[in-house]
């Protein structure tokens, strides 16, 4: 038996609510040039740091056991800001809509760390969130799915600067996601909170 797992940062709910109604001008926009896509539920809001894939109970407790290393060692919380959108591959040829997420020196670190303490064995996490272009982190919040491959430039340009909002970050998350209906559905599974000196 196994399930479908990775390891993220949750938006906070008082988050989730002001990210609603920032994004109520874009929505509309998007509905009047007639743009097909399907919004993310606003309960599945997160930041994949590492994915995992199908994994054992072994292979779980093994990934749980390296996330508490990863978590103590880190030692203070992480700021992040989420701002403006992009699309993925590319804005002109879209198929995933996103908000930007700041590559912080912290958040970053953290994320090589975790590269680094999974990719040494049978557990390697598969890569997440990098650009395909430079192939480096790309932490970003994903916000919808375009229904056929489009340009999202219309969307994008006129928010380019926008702020959504800032938060902080001092746990990770073990997810489990499962298909529940038409969507994945994300369930925490254990939080390992930083160690703070």
């Amino acid at each position: 038996m196994s399930r479908k797992l990775f390891a993220g940062i949750a938006i906070p709910k008082s988050k989730v609510e002001t990210l609603e109604q920032s994004l109520a001008r874009l929505k509309r926009t998007a509905h009047e040039r007639e743009f097909q896509m399907e919004w993310v539920p606003k309960a599945n809001g997160h930041i994949t740091l590492w994915y995992f894939g199908p994994s054992t109970i072994e292979e779980e407790k093994t990934i749980s056991e390296r996330l508490l290393s990863l978590a103590q060692e880190q030692r203070a919380a992480i700021d992040l800001d989420v701002r403006g959108f992009g699309a993925f591959p590319e804005p002109t040829h879209a198929r995933v809509f996103w908000a930007g997420v700041s590559r912080t020196r912290e958040l970053v670190e953290l994320y090589d760390r975790g590269v680094a303490k999974f990719s040494s064995s049978v557990y390697a996490s598969k890569p997440a969130n990098r650009d395909e272009d430079s192939g480096l982190f790309a932490p970003h919040l994903t916000l919808a799915r375009f229904r056929n491959l489009q340009s999202a430039s219309p969307l994008i340009e006129p928010f380019a600067r926008k702020r959504l909002f800032s938060f902080r970050v001092d746990e990770i998350i073990l997810f489990e996601s499962a298909l529940e209906g038409h969507y994945p559905k994300y369930t925490p599974l254990t939080r390992f909170a930083f160690a703070p000196k």
